[in-house]
């Protein structure tokens, strides 16, 4: 059986858009699924009546701390009288109740003192640690909690942590995995992988195992809250507007509307309106977030853009004056208030309100034109030039700049280099007729693809190329057409003029080594796929592909790392599943081969080389039968 390589689909149009309120990872959620495990994991404790070598007793401060708490005091007490490890591990546990992490620490450690083999004081050693926010210190605590149980999905979920705070995401995503393989019921270590491979830009993949911690924590409802959030964030990062919203619609039904995860739900689905372009929405759910927190400065800024945007410049003013009363170092805030106040025809306000927003960022382009278009109208000329002309060299190619001067130098009779102006404003405008119209043609390409209809297809990406020879998505989409079309020399053309265009251009990278595996030009097509890889981290298809081409060559190790890291940034890709069992299968691990054709065969029902696959692991892992003495 051959591994097979990833199909290639054609890519969506449309630009490419960056949440600009992305939500960190050291937000207020990064312990919610860790604390409660430290109770969770301890056994029954009981007090040896030998006791071991006597050991000492707490410091004077921890001591005094148990004279105010009977609990402590009546454990103390006990452990003083019969020392044990296993007595201090349950004393530093009350001291975590008590929320007091250094004597907790001192605690555990005598217990380790007394016991090194003790993994469960070692585990809550870390977690303590975690708390004190000394992460490296408590990594070495799980790794000793692991030699000694590792089988405790808690305990790799927790290095996992430890790890990813110290900046090591591939580590931790690891560690991550190796706790769910051995509890997949465990959310934690789904919501922590989730969160890493968020963070790594592998949106997909987050999604995934945020959908895995929310199925697990389905019943908390405000836990389920608070995931979802995340959840949105993911799939607007990865540039799925549509499900983001309807995650964050599900927030806004399950809590009511006064729960402190309300406005916040409001401001994210704001952010993602706006992302989707869609600004009376988003004004609309500012609006409710700053109803339900009148302190969130963030929502009030958002607002007024996106009430700029639809042209509401009155309704914005107060919300930017107040804004910039409280940031005054934002030079953005005065910005778009200069241009509010410009739109009103307050040329004046708008002047002095402009000239604070250059003065902390002199490289801001829209406040160098509107402060011109508004010294124009004071009718102070000369300074008006100059700024449009500072706003000229920030953006060579803005139409409203070239024409402003073209406007201004005619009026002062400068007809040579009014008509300059006005020529390379008609240049810029021609060409913004031509991508639009390049535009629609590719998306009649599109369709033509769509019902099968290749040549028309092909005719239609031509001629949009004609018009907008740069368009690299174009290039790629008349690369595919002429792949189906069986023209292999055209399709490699295309997709080189595309990468010559654009070299961060992933998509085209990957066909491209398709292209080249194809003609056995087996370095060339590595060199493609490590490119796509670099360029886009949580390419599954490349991964997928590259380690289809290590399969071919015989190395086998490299293809299956890469089998595995395709299948953890899209868990749903069934091929690559299929192609990391047939690895293992030639390798003789026919039990493990088998788990990985099952789950191709879930993910995709109708493969029948999954099933075939299948059925010859089966055969192979069979006892054989001994045939019968003669």
């Amino acid at each position: 059986m051959r591994l097979a390589a990833a199909k290639v689909q054609s890519l969506p149009t449309g630009k490419r858009l960056t949440l600009q309120h992305h939500r960190p990872i050291g937000s207020s959620l990064r312990f919610l699924l860790l604390l409660g495990l430290l109770l969770a994991c301890l056994p029954c404790l009981s007090f040896s009546q030998s006791a071991p070598a006597p050991a000492a007793r707490p410091t004077s401060r921890c001591n005094s701390k148990t004279q105010t708490n009977g609990k402590l005091r009546e454990r103390a007490r006990a452990v003083s009288q019969h020392p044990s490890a296993l007595g201090y591990s349950a004393l530093g546990v009350d001291y975590v109740r008590a929320d007091d992490l250094d004597c907790a620490a001192e605690a555990f450690e005598k217990a380790l003192a007394l016991d090194p083999g003790l993994w469960q004081a070692h585990y809550n050693l870390g977690l303590t640690l975690i708390r004190k926010r000394n992460y490296k210190d408590a990594a070495e605590q799980f790794r000793e909690a692991l030699k000694q149980h590792p089988d405790s999905a808690e305990a790799h979920d927790s290095l996992g942590l430890c790890l990813q705070q110290l900046g090591r995401s591939e580590e931790a995503a690891a560690e991550f995995k190796s706790a769910l393989r051995i509890n997949p019921q465990l959310p934690n270590a789904a919501f922590h992988l989730a969160r890493t491979l968020s963070s790594e830009g592998r949106y997909k993949a987050a999604v995934y195992y945020y959908q895995q911690a929310l199925a697990l924590v389905s019943s908390d409802a405000k836990l389920a809250g608070k995931i979802r959030l995340e959840l949105a964030t993911a799939y607007a990062s990865g540039k799925d507007y549509k499900h983001a919203i309807a995650t964050l619609r599900q927030v806004l039904v399950a809590q009511p509307g006064s729960a402190p995860d309300a406005a916040e739900a409001h401001f994210d689905l704001g952010n993602v309106y706006a992302h989707d372009l869609n600004y009376p929405e988003a004004a609309r759910e500012y609006e409710k977030a700053l109803r339900l927190d009148p302190a969130n400065d963030a929502a009030r800024f958002s607002r007024a853009k996106a009430l700029m945007i639809i042209h509401q410049v009155r309704q914005a003013v107060p919300d930017l004056k107040g804004y910039t009363k409280r940031h005054p170092q934002d030079a953005e805030g005065y910005a778009i208030l200069g241009e509010a106040y410009k739109d009103l025809a307050l040329y004046s306000k708008a002047v002095v309100t402009l000239e604070r927003a250059i003065k902390l960022n002199a490289g801001n382009y829209s406040a160098h034109y509107n402060l011109g278009v508004s010294l124009e109208h004071l009718g102070r000329t000369d300074q008006a030039v100059a700024e449009l002309q500072s706003a000229k060299k920030l953006k060579p190619d803005a139409p409203e700049v070239l024409y402003e001067l073209g406007l201004i130098r005619s009026r002062e009779k400068q007809a040579h280099a009014a008509r300059q102006d006005f020529d390379a404003f008609q240049e810029i405008k021609q060409q913004g007729d031509a991508e639009l119209k390049a535009g629609v043609l590719g998306e009649q390409g599109n369709a033509a693809m769509k019902n099968g209809q290749v040549r028309q297809a092909i005719v239609s990406y031509r001629a949009a190329l004609k018009l907008n020879p740069k368009d690299t998505k174009l290039r790629y989409d008349l690369a595919l057409a002429l792949a189906q079309q069986g023209n292999a020399e055209g399709e490699r053309g295309q997709l080189q003029q595309a990468l010559h265009d654009d070299p961060s251009f992933s998509e085209a990278h990957n066909q491209l080594g398709v292209c080249y595996m194809g003609e056995s030009r087996l370095r060339e097509a590595e060199r493609e796929f490590k490119a796509a890889i670099k360029n886009d981290p949580g390419y599954a298809e490349a991964e997928n592909n590259l380690g289809v081409l290590y399969g071919k060559e015989g190395r086998n190790p490299d293809a299956l790392a890469l089998f595995e890291r395709a299948t953890t940034d899209d868990p749903r890709y069934a091929q690559a599943f299929l192609n990391w069992g047939l690895i293992l299968a030639s390798q003789g691990k026919y039990a493990e081969a088998i788990a990985k054709f099952r789950r191709a065969i879930d993910l995709n029902p109708h493969s029948s080389q999954a099933r075939t696959a299948l059925k010859m692991a089966e055969a192979q892992q069979a006892p054989r039968k001994t045939p019968p003495s003669p």
